[in-house]
C-alpha cells in the first residue's frame, strides 16, 4: 500500500469513528456498508475520499466542537440548498447536542439571508428527517423552549 493510500484508509477509519458517534445505527450501517463495498461501482472512489476528508480529516479537528461544526454545517446546507444532506445534518445536529427548537431556530435564522422559500423548505426537511428518528417538532414540550 502507498502512503496516499495508507493516508487515505487512515482518514476513511477516523470517519467511520466520527460517524458512529454522529449517526442513528441504520445511517452509520449503510454508511460503513458503502465504504467497505468492494464493488468498483460510479463514484465510489469520489463518496470514500469525500467521506474520508469530510469526516477523517475535517471534523476530526480541533478547532471547532462538533456541535460548532454542526451549526456551521446546517448554515451552509441550507444556503446551497441540498436537502438531501440537509436531512442527514439535521439527525447529526440532535446527535451533537442540539434540541429540536434550536434546530427551528437556526432555520429561522437563516429566513432573511436565503429567503422564505429556502427557509421553508428546510424547515419541512428537518420535520421530515426528525421524525424519521421520532422527534416530531409540532409535540415539542416546554423543555425544548
Amino acid at each position: 500500500m502507498s502512503a496516499r493510500e495508507e493516508a487515505q484508509q487512515e482518514s476513511l477509519e477516523k470517519a467511520l469513528g466520527i460517524l458512529r458517534e454522529m449517526l442513528t445505527d441504520e445511517q452509520y450501517q449503510g454508511m460503513a456498508d458503502r465504504v467497505a463495498s468492494e464493488t468498483d461501482d460510479f463514484g465510489r472512489e469520489a463518496f470514500r475520499h469525500s467521506i474520508g476528508h469530510t469526516y477523517g480529516d475535517t471534523w476530526t479537528r480541533a478547532g471547532l466542537s462538533r456541535k460548532e461544526r454542526s451549526l456551521l454545517t446546517i448554515g451552509l446546507m441550507i444556503g446551497l440548498r441540498t436537502p438531501t444532506e440537509l436531512a442527514h445534518q439535521f439527525k447529526i445536529a440532535i446527535r451533537n447536542g442540539f434540541t429540536p427548537r434550536q434546530i427551528e431556530e437556526m432555520i429561522l435564522h437563516a429566513q432573511p439571508y436565503v429567503g422564505i422559500l429556502v427557509a421553508g423548505a428546510a424547515g419541512a426537511v428537518a420535520q421530515q428527517s426528525l421524525g424519521e428518528i421520532g422527534i416530531k417538532l409540532k409535540d415539542r414540550s416546554p423543555e425544548d423552549e
